[in-house]
């Protein structure tokens, strides 16, 4: 809940602010984050701040992860 990987063949360099938005199941996340780890295949970022409302969600879809 604290980060996600964003594949991609562009990563961004570590250390750049982001903002992130995600979408799954009809549900939008929006969070402010920072990136944290940088390889071929995309890039690590660390949530620096997610809005209550979006945390909720955010804290449902790990819950319903089958793999938790």
């Amino acid at each position: 809940m604290h980060g996600c990987f964003v594949p991609t063949s562009t990563p961004l360099n570590f250390g750049v602010k982001v903002r992130i938005a995600m979408v799954y199941a009809g549900a939008k996340v929006v969070a402010i984050g920072r990136v944290v780890s940088v390889r071929a295949e995309g890039m690590g970022i660390v949530f620096t701040k997610v809005e209550e409302r979006y945390q909720a969600i955010l804290e449902r879809w790990i819950a319903e992860s089958p793999v938790n």
